[in-house]
């Protein structure tokens, strides 16, 4: 099924020129962009698949959860590094989790 993305954070030279030529990315129905490298991911599907900027993941969460669809996931799959917003990429999942289990109850 389709897929729901929440990526972005602090780049570190990433080449998401190459993300956007993955076949992986017709399956993704909407990215939801977070942290400082949004504008870079944007540039880089630009066209290929809608975006949309969240200020916290919180607001990401809750944009892709408004979005989905029954039997769609919401992934988290950053494709950067978490030090823009959180102190490691525990702390990201962890808020992650929390958040997803607003909506799964």
């Amino acid at each position: 099924s389709p897929l729901l993305l929440i990526a972005g954070g602090r780049e570190k030279n990433e080449d998401f020129l190459a993300f956007s030529k993955s076949p992986l990315l017709k399956k993704i129905k909407e990215i939801f962009l977070i942290g400082e490298a949004k504008e870079k991911i944007r540039a880089a599907v630009d066209g290929k698949v809608p975006t949309t900027f969240a200020e916290t993941l919180e607001e990401a969460v809750e944009s892709a959860y408004r979005s989905a669809s029954r039997g769609e996931a919401v992934l988290l799959s950053p494709m950067c590094t978490s030090f823009d917003m959180f102190k490691d990429f525990e702390e990201r999942g962890d808020r992650f989790k929390e958040c997803v289990k607003r909506y799964a109850e």
